[in-house]
Order: C-alpha cells, then sequence, then structure tokens
C-alpha cells in the first residue's frame, strides 16, 4: 500500500488513468488555499465523447473545509476530477496493487480464483529489469 495525494489548484483539472493491477482509493479532500468562497470538486466521468460531472462536495472556510470520501478506482480506469472556485484543493488516498496482502484482505476477490493471472493465461512474472511505464508521470496536473 502506497500513499496518494495531489493539489487541484482553484479552477482547474486532474486526470490520471490507474496503472495496470492497482486499485487507487479517495478517502479524502481539504481546501489547502482557503478563501471565503465555496470551492467544488467533480468528478467527471467520461463516457466516450461526453463528460458527466457528479458533484463530491463543496468546501468553504469557516463550514466545512474538509470532506471524507471512499471512492475506488480500478485497474486502467480513467480518473478525473475538476474544480470550481478560488480555493486549492487536496485530495489524498492510497494505491493497492492486486500483490499487496491488505488489499487481498481488505478487498478479497469475490470470484475466489487466484490473483495470479493464470487463469487469464497471463504471464505476470516481474522482470527486475524492465521498467514499468505505468508509474511514471502519476501526479500530472492538465489544466
Amino acid at each position: 500500500m502506497s500513499l496518494f495525494g495531489v493539489i487541484i489548484q482553484s479552477n482547474s483539472r486532474y486526470k490520471l488513468t490507474v496503472p495496470t493491477f492497482s486499485c487507487l482509493h479517495i478517502t479524502s479532500v481539504c481546501v489547502v488555499k482557503c478563501l471565503e468562497s465555496p470551492t467544488t470538486l467533480y468528478y467527471e466521468r467520461i463516457l466516450g465523447p461526453t463528460v458527466e460531472r457528479i458533484v463530491l462536495c463543496e468546501l468553504q472556510k469557516g463550514k466545512n473545509s474538509q470532506h471524507v470520501l471512499n471512492l475506488e478506482f480500478k485497474s486502467r480506469e480513467t480518473v478525473q476530477f475538476s474544480s470550481e472556485g478560488d480555493s486549492d484543493i487536496s485530495v489524498t488516498g492510497y494505491w493497492t496493487s492486486h500483490n499487496d496482502p491488505l488489499s487481498m484482505t481488505l478487498f478479497p476477490n469475490p470470484f475466489n480464483e487466484s490473483l495470479d493471472g493464470t487463469e487469464l493465461g497471463l504471464d505476470l512474472d516481474d522482470d527486475e529489469d524492465e521498467e514499468d511505464d505505468d508509474f511514471k508521470n502519476l501526479f500530472l496536473v492538465d489544466e
């Protein structure tokens, strides 16, 4: 398990694709540069050529400067958040992988199958000399 965190600047967008054989769990958000006006955080669900905007929370100084979330994004899923308002927002959570014993305990395989890929005919042997590009550039912010 590894920690995840990103600061989404006011009125901007953040996008990433969850790496292969990983899960991203978003657990909380809070305002960083806290101003009087409210800032709204959206999850943008990409549906082909259209984008569905879902309000996750509205944060405001003196009222609710933080919010707890319980979101899980699966392997290869595109995750896109946007903010509207004057405050920057910190989004935090954690990564798990299919090889992580904690994730297998907390999120067991509902199909009672081995997660080593043999049922799928996959070769999942880790080659230490091979670099995994899925874990590069995970914290880029699109503006």
